[in-house]
């Protein structure tokens, strides 16, 4: 597959995961200005507990370094819970090719990282430095999660360095996950009983948990409990309070991954490890950006320093340069202020011209508005730190003026303004995850209602463009079954396409379409020219159950749709094997109840005729019915329903406890294989039987036993005994080949050494000698050895013939 248009596989643990998303929007973008191709090959975390998980990482089996050029992997979030080892002996498999790991660093791998120690650091020295807590909890993320241990050092050098004792009992396991945080705050309040004034979390997805707990019990943050995140994810600021954090710069990072893997491809020089600086944003959580307090403490701080009588236009035009500076400054310590100086610049200017209309030309606001505009969403969270600083700086500078009253007014309506995009940003993303989740719904309900892959298919192409989804492939192997042992999976080997949409159109699949090679399939449909640049690729497994694989082109809505339709359209498909399966057994079983019903109403007839012994028994083993051979071999000269034979009556005492077993496994439902016993007959000796039995059913309950009997020793004797020719392919000595006839008549050994008068160790001697000169290494093998020589020499009808001559002819 590698060829003119770069192709690059990506390992992700899931599409939908918030920091997950932001990186691999960033690869995205790089891969579209390299015009290369993205292959996501979605999974689940490595080692999980949880058997859904295990299942669908067997989509990782479908990486093929032969049709890749390159391949991302997102090593921290996969050994979330096993650790870097079991990744690095995961990646290993692929050093074929050039490899890109996001997060872990492993030798001779180039990995994009983030400064996890600094940026905890700086969010711990804060909460210390700025707020004056010194009770901080901290709760970590998993055990061996590098990412984890890094940010946890950090949380102990900031203590250390700023005089407070590490407390152990205030630090609590989470494990990255949403709920993980409402369990710490558990663990912290409830079970321990700490007393603590600040919660430092090692994610934002628990930190949100959190604050939602803290909501529900009434506890205020910051005021009662200031809190903390790390990652800085989309949704941070439109909690409330708005989560202060530490940013990473994921976009950059999964940008930074793409690039360096590209790098590696076309043999340039790259860094075994890239770390990129994280940042501390400051919002509402931690006590900052209370701009009411903050006012009153500044106004507070510059009475020490009155202007009184001055005016804040003079001072402001006057002292622009010491603003600027004095903003840049507190910019620093938060992110790299550099690309932002010409707009603050601009802001400055357009803040004077406020003031001199004495607040009420709204200059300052329409240019903060340009600026918002241009800005991503990530970065626009940025601006409360900008306006933040630049407030400050302006304050504490001309603080004193007898008009300060106007800063205060065109800064409040700053933050307002910036509040109010942030919630129309969060307004839009409510009013378009309303009309997903209605169209998930629709198609959910709809697709479940399908009993025919012709049915789903008519739902699909109803619902997936409506989901801006435009190409999408389903295939399902050809046998349903897999190999686990450990973890680890066996893509069964061949698969066909049941459903085809490429750019918006269905293309007709006939039910009947041969099946292809399983990774071969994969990709061709990935390589066909359809426009597409970047691919989602996903297991269809419902629970134990691995169906095949799905195919998505990456459409514009949001990723949780991908993960949604993959468990939805799984469960559809099972239900649709199912309920054909069903279909299926109805009809053999309709089937088998007529042909049932017509031969038992010809058995007893027939049954009366044949030599093989019948015997019908009801549950207790009373005799019910027996053939006319049946009544020679128990001489029973006729059966009336007032007799009373119990069928043990007539068995070797030491064969009752075996046929009583066979009978409970038989009422129980179990297999019947042939089985040996002994049975007393008309002349008082005891003959060796071969039975096979099974269940009567009428009109849907258990009836009895029905019990096919052969005597084995003429059978054995008149079948299977071989020409003369077959003894000069085997060599026996003339005492061998006695012992030979009378094992093939079914006699044991005891009956052997009586009839040749010998010792039994001598015929166990003879018998070994004629297993080793046949090549067999026990009587069952024996048996097949005679059964394939007949079948070879005499054909296979032949074989039958003989068989159904002699069961004729009693």
């Amino acid at each position: 597959m590698p060829g003119s248009r770069m192709i690059i596989g990506v390992l992700i643990d899931e599409f939908e995961g918030r920091y997950q998303r932001q990186v691999w929007k960033g690869i995205m973008d790089a891969a579209v200005k390299r015009s290369a191709t993205l292959l996501f090959f979605v999974g689940k975390r490595f080692e999980s507990p949880f058997e859904n998980e295990i299942h669908q990482n067997q989509i990782y089996k479908f990486v093929d370094v032969t049709q890749l050029d390159g391949i991302i992997s997102f090593s921290t979030a996969l050994s979330n819970l096993c650790g870097a080892n079991r990744i690095a002996e995961f990646l290993n498999q692929f050093r074929e090719i050039p490899i890109v790991s996001i997060g872990l660093s492993f030798e001779h791998i180039p990995s994009i990282r983030m400064d996890n120690k600094t940026g905890m650091k700086k969010a711990i020295e804060h909460l210390i430095v700025k707020h004056g807590h010194k009770k901080i909890a901290f709760v970590t993320g998993t055990e061996n999660n590098q990412d984890s241990q890094e940010r946890f050092e950090g949380y102990r050098e900031a203590l250390s360095e700023n005089g407070l004792e590490f407390d152990p009992d205030i630090v609590v396991s989470g494990d990255f996950t949403f709920p993980s945080g409402k369990e710490a705050l558990v663990k912290l309040l409830d079970e321990k009983k700490v007393d603590i004034d600040a919660i430092a979390f090692c994610n934002d997805d628990m930190a949100f948990s959190a604050l939602n707990e803290l909501q529900v019990r009434g506890i205020p943050v910051p005021e009662r409990l200031a809190v903390i995140g790390f990652d800085n994810l989309e949704e941070v600021a439109l909690f409330s309070p708005p989560l202060t954090t530490v940013n990473q710069p994921l976009y950059d990072q999964g940008f930074a991954a793409f690039e360096t893997l590209y790098a590696r491809i076309t043999r340039q020089e790259v860094s075994e490890q890239t770390l990129l600086p994280t940042e501390l944003v400051i919002r509402e959580s931690c006590g900052c950006f209370n701009l009411l307090n903050e006012r009153e403490s500044n106004t507070a701080s510059q009475k020490k320093h009155p202007a009184k009588g001055k005016l804040l236009l003079g001072i402001i035009e006057k002292k622009t340069g010491a603003i600027l500076s004095e903003t840049v400054e507190l910019l620093k310590n938060r992110f790299d202020p550099a690309p932002y100086l010409p707009s603050l610049n601009e802001l400055l200017a357009s803040l004077i011209d406020d003031i001199r209309e004495r607040g009420k030309a709204f200059s300052f606001l329409k240019k903060l508005e340009k600026f918002i505009e241009k800005e991503s969403y990530i970065h626009r969270n940025r601006w409360h730190t900008i306006v933040h600083s630049l407030y400050t700086a302006t304050l504490s500078l001309a603080g004193g003026c007898e008009d300060v009253f106007i800063l205060h007014q065109i800064f409040h309506h700053a933050q307002i303004f910036i509040g109010d995009q942030l919630s129309s940003h969060e307004a839009g993303l409510r009013l378009e995850l309303h009309g997903l989740i209605w169209e998930l719904r629709e198609m959910m309900r709809n697709i479940h209602s399908s009993f025919r892959f012709s049915d789903l298919i008519k739902h699909c192409s109803v619902h997936l463009p409506d989901l801006m989804i435009n190409t999408c492939y389903i295939a399902l192997y050809k046998k349903r079954s897999y190999m686990m042992e450990a973890g680890h999976f066996t893509i069964p080997e061949y698969s066909r396409l049941i459903m085809d949409l490429e750019q918006g159109e269905f293309k007709p699949v006939n039910k009947l379409s041969p099946y292809h090679e399983t990774i071969g399939l994969l990709y061709h449909l990935c390589g066909r020219n359809n426009g597409e640049d970047c691919f989602i690729i996903m297991p269809l497994v419902n629970r134990e159950n691995h169906l095949g694989f799905i195919l998505f082109g990456l459409g514009k809505k949001d990723p949780i749709v991908y993960e949604t339709l993959r468990e939805q359209i799984g469960e559809a498909i099972q239900t649709i094997l199912l309920f054909k399966q069903e279909k299926k057994v109805k009809n053999n079983l309709k089937e088998a109840l007529q042909k049932l019903k017509k031969s038992e109403e010809h058995f007893k007839e027939i049954a009366v005729m044949l030599p093989t012994i019948i015997i019908e028994t009801n549950n207790t083993l009373n005799i019910t019915f027996l053939n006319n051979a049946g009544q020679d071999l128990f001489g029973i000269k006729s059966l009336r329903k007032e007799d009373r034979h119990f069928l043990l009556d007539f068995i070797h005492p030491e064969d009752v406890s075996k046929i009583r077993e066979f009978t409970s496994r038989i009422i129980g439902g179990g297999f019947s294989p042939f089985f040996e016993f002994r049975a007393l007959n008309a002349s008082k000796q005891f003959v060796s039987l071969l039975c096979r039995a099974g269940l009567i059913v009428r009109k849907g309950s258990i009836r009895g036993i029905r019990w096919n009997v052969i005597d084995i020793k003429p059978l054995m004797s008149s079948v299977l005994l071989p020409e003369e020719s077959f003894y000069k392919e085997f060599h026996f000595s003339s005492r061998e080949k006695e012992v030979f006839l009378l094992l093939l008549q079914g006699n044991k050994i005891k009956d052997i050494a009586k009839k040749l008068f010998i010792a039994e160790s001598t015929v166990k001697n003879h018998i070994g000698a004629i297993y080793s000169e046949m090549d067999v290494k026990n009587k069952d093998e024996f048996f097949d050895k005679l059964k394939d020589y007949q079948i070879k020499h005499f054909g296979y009808e032949s074989f039958i013939f003989s068989l159904l001559s002699r069961l004729m002819k009693g």
